[in-house]
C-alpha cells in the first residue's frame, strides 16, 4: 500500500503510470474507462493490490502455454471454466512476449542444456542398472565402447540432438521416456505401457516403489468393489508391472548372485 513507509523507499519515477501503460491497459479491457479512474491518472503512482498478482500469473501463465486452461482454474480456485478464461483473456499477442526476456525464451534457450544433463546424470552415466529397450540401449553402447563415452565432443552432440528435437527426455514412474511422439498409454493412464515401448528406460528401484503404490491403491479399489471395472483394469496393470519384474529384473539379480 501506499501508505506503508517500504513504499517511499522505492524510486517513485519508476512506478508512475505513463501514456505507454495506459494504452496497454486499454488492450487488456477495452471496455473499462480506464482514463476516468482517479487511480489510473496518467502520472499518478500504480496501485499494487494482491488480486492483481492472481491476475498476472493468470497473464503470464496463458502466455506461455505451458499449464492447461483446466489446471490454471484449479490453482486460482476458480468455481468455473469461464471465469478463468475471462482472467486470460488478456493475454493477446503483444510485442512485450516477443522479446528474449520473456520467460517463455528462456526455457526455449535453458531447456536442451537441462534435459541433456537430466539424461546424462539419470540415464547414461546413472549407477542404477537400466532396462527397458532405450536403457539396455543404453548400456550396451556403454559396455561396447568401453571409453569415456560422454566426453566433452560428445555432451555437445547430445545437446544438439535435443535442441534439433532429435531425442527427448521426460522422467516417467518407471524410469524415463526418450520419445519424441506422444504418448498413447500415458494419456489412458497405461503405466505399464512403457515395458513394451521402444524408447522406454526402466529402473528396477522405480518399478519396486510403482508396485508398491500399485498394490496399495489395489487394495483399496478392491475394498471398495471387487467386481468395478476400475478394480480389474488396476489389478491387470499390477500384475504386468509384476510378471516384468520377476522376467527381467529378478531373473538378473538371481543370475548375479550364482
Amino acid at each position: 500500500m501506499k501508505s506503508q513507509e517500504c513504499y517511499e523507499y522505492l524510486y517513485s519515477s519508476n512506478f508512475m503510470i505513463s501514456e505507454e501503460d495506459l494504452k496497454f491497459l486499454y488492450k487488456i479491457d477495452s471496455f473499462k474507462a480506464w482514463s476516468e479512474s482517479p487511480e489510473f491518472k496518467v502520472g499518478e503512482k500504480w496501485r499494487f493490490t494482491t488480486h492483481q498478482l492472481r491476475r498476472s500469473l493468470a497473464y503470464y501463465i496463458s502466455q506461455s502455454a505451458l499449464v492447461s486452461l483446466p489446471t490454471l482454474k484449479k490453482q486460482l480456485k476458480h468455481l468455473n471454466r469461464e471465469m478463468t478464461v475471462y482472467y486470460c483473456q488478456s493475454s493477446l499477442p503483444e510485442d512485450d512476449f516477443s522479446e528474449g526476456g520473456h520467460i517463455c525464451t528462456l526455457l526455449q534457450k535453458t531447456k536442451p542444456d537441462a534435459d541433456t544433463i537430466a539424461y546424462l546424470d539419470q540415464v547414461a552415466l546413472s549407477d542404477d542398472s537400466l532396462y527397458g529397450c532405450h536403457g539396455k540401449f543404453v548400456e550396451k553402447n556403454i559396455a561396447a565402447n568401453d571409453i569415456e563415452i560422454y566426453s566433452q565432443q560428445n555432451r555437445n552432440d547430445l545437446r544438439k540432438q535435443f535442441l534439433y528435437g532429435e531425442i527427448s527426455y521426460k522422467e516417467t514412474a518407471l524410469g524415463a521416456c526418450t520419445a519424441l511422439s506422444p504418448c498413447l498409454k500415458r494419456a489412458m493412464r497405461e503405466i505399464s505401457g512403457c515395458l513394451s515401448c521402444e524408447r522406454a528406460v526402466i529402473k528396477p528401484k522405480n518399478i519396486e516403489n510403482t508396485i508398491n503404490y500399485q498394490k496399495e491403491f489395489v487394495e483399496d479399489l478392491k475394498a471398495r468393489d471387487p467386481d468395478s471395472i476400475e478394480y480389474r483394469s488396476e489389478l491387470a496393470e499390477l500384475n504386468a508391472l509384476i510378471a516384468y519384474k520377476v522376467k527381467f529384473i529378478d531373473k538378473d539379480k538371481s543370475h548375479d548372485s550364482n
